[in-house]
């Protein structure tokens, strides 16, 4: 009777053991619960700029007793603490903050809420919002990106089946058109979706282009010797001229609408209007005749011309305004690279390569170099964010895109590529 006994009270002292450390441990695994030791809430917060919202998403957290969300943010300059936002509904998994002032950094956690009690935060995401979005081709990586316009998110990634090389977007079409030049192919794509619109073999080496905003048209380069012109609505290709040698460059004066090619076989700039026709043909500066013409933009908002030559030793920069007889050298550099100017303040900026420490400079129509950004080991390209003449630069080399304001300070950056060799602002 008593061993009876004995049997009996140790199997129950053993299941209220077993019951207090089940229970004990199911506490522990609750975020809700204050003792809980982990160190935030099971859930993972992503963040993405449009342009005009924040687009916050999360997962379903791996619990049942909570009834909702909250939300929390702090501008960064703004506010001095985490302020919340939102109480959400335990079904929600996206929430979009609308109508945010762009160029100041955004940070946001979230927490679990239940019947009495909340989570600890989630861990902070933060971001950049502004006009526009960064379309990167990665060349050896195979794949297209589209990144938020601080360059930190990836919204949109599409791989591909050949070395890509150059593309140009149709925003108000919402298509964009990317070139592959070993294949002999170019394909245009649905700039929301990634999805390929149409695709052609049509061309034998299409190699840079350029999108018309003012007729619908892409301006695409052969480089064996070729302009087309691709109507972005029924995507007919119709060939403008086949006179030019090796041409490397093409690039839209807007008004007076010019397109502007660079033939390196035949060491000239050629201007042709939106009919073919060649309106201006420069081949010399002051009396010289160009040795290596690489690049030439003209200002759609003033008619400035800007021109790098290559000499073999040097690559000289030249100017020019509206209206005048000739060409000014304002600078040189031991090797040049891709040019772009900004319409917001008649600035250009360009590639300067070195062995160790490659820069990007800023300079004057007068030769002043406003800012020298150094640190790149190969800045292949850079375009100027059109909506507000920030620049973003492709550090081939490091394998990373970076986003700077106007005061050459970090927007945001990115790195996961392979070989980037192009930067299109949609």
């Amino acid at each position: 009777m008593t061993l009876i006994f004995m049997k009996i009270s140790y199997l129950h002292s053993l299941f209220i053991l077993v019951l207090f450390l089940s229970c004990s441990e199911r506490k522990k695994d609750n975020p809700l619960d204050p003792n809980y030791p982990g160190s935030t809430s099971p859930i993972n917060l992503s963040v993405l700029s449009f342009d005009n919202r924040i687009e916050l998403k999360w997962n379903e957290p791996i619990i049942t007793d909570y009834i909702g969300f909250r939300l929390y943010r702090k501008i960064e300059e703004t506010d001095t603490s985490f302020i919340q936002i939102a109480e959400l509904l335990a079904t929600t998994r996206i929430f979009n903050d609308y109508n945010i002032p762009f160029g100041k950094r955004y940070n946001y956690y979230i927490t679990l809420v239940g019947t009495d009690s909340e989570s600890k935060p989630s861990p902070v995401v933060s971001i950049i919002p502004g006009k526009g979005y960064n379309w990167v081709v990665d060349k050896y990586g195979y794949q297209i990106l589209k990144l938020t316009y601080d360059a930190g998110h990836t919204i949109l990634q599409i791989f591909t089946d050949w070395f890509p090389f150059d593309m140009a977007v149709a925003k108000e079409k919402s298509i964009g058109l990317i070139t592959y030049p070993e294949a002999g192919k170019y394909e245009i794509i649905n700039l929301n979706t990634g999805s390929i619109i149409n695709s052609s073999f049509a061309i034998a080496r299409p190699y840079v282009v350029e999108y018309d905003s003012a007729i619908g048209h892409f301006w695409l380069v052969d480089s064996s010797g070729y302009l087309y012109k691709i109507n972005a609505d029924n995507f007919n290709a119709s060939l403008v001229s086949g006179n030019f040698d090796y041409p490397i460059s093409v690039s839209i004066t807007e008004n007076p609408g010019l397109i502007n090619i660079v033939d390196y076989g035949k060491k000239q700039i050629f201007q042709l209007n939106r009919a073919g026709t060649i309106e201006n043909t420069i081949s010399s500066i002051n009396g010289h005749l160009l040795k290596q013409p690489e690049e030439f933009r003209q200002s759609s908002a003033n008619g400035r011309q800007w021109l790098t030559d290559n000499t073999g030793n040097l690559s000289l920069i030249y100017t020019k305004p509206s209206g005048a007889n000739q060409f000014t050298l304002i600078d040189s550099a031991s090797n040049t690279g891709n040019i772009e100017i900004s319409e917001f303040n008649d600035m250009l900026w360009y590639v300067s390569f070195a062995s160790t420490n490659s820069s990007v400079v800023q300079l004057s129509p007068d030769g002043i170099r406003q800012q020298i950004l150094s640190g790149f080991y190969s800045p292949w390209d850079i375009n100027v964010n059109k909506y507000d003449g920030t620049l973003i630069i492709v550090d081939t080399g490091n394998s990373r895109i970076l986003h700077l304001n106007n005061s050459g300070i970090e927007i945001g950056k990115s790195g996961n590529f392979n070989f980037p060799v192009k930067v299109v602002v949609e």
